[in-house]
């Protein structure tokens, strides 16, 4: 008794080794995804740390430099006033404070 199919080995049941293919394709494809949720979490995390880790000195300072660019001269004092308040030593904020009329 020849078989057709090729790779079926003599004797072994062919619903027997179709389904454990697909066992063994359902294994690859859930370490696949395990890896490719693994490099998502991880991607995640590098980006979280990265805005976390801003200076905030410097997020506000370049806020208050778009200010003065759009003209918004009082919001930008406000601004820097309300960051020198909490933060005395901030030098660049008291350098466009300096600048500020």
């Amino acid at each position: 008794m020849n078989s057709s199919l090729r790779g079926v080995q003599r004797g072994v049941n062919l619903e027997a080794q179709i389904s454990l293919d697909l066992v063994f394709a359902a294994m690859m494809i859930s370490q696949m995804s395990t890896r490719l949720r693994g490099l998502f979490v991880f991607v995640v995390m590098i980006v979280v740390t990265v805005s976390c880790s801003r200076d905030p000195e410097r997020a506000t300072a370049h806020r208050v430099e778009a200010l003065i660019r759009d003209n918004q001269l009082q919001a930008a004092m406000q601004t820097t006033d309300a960051y020198l308040e909490k933060h005395a030593d901030a030098i660049s904020l008291l350098r466009l404070a300096s600048s500020l009329p």
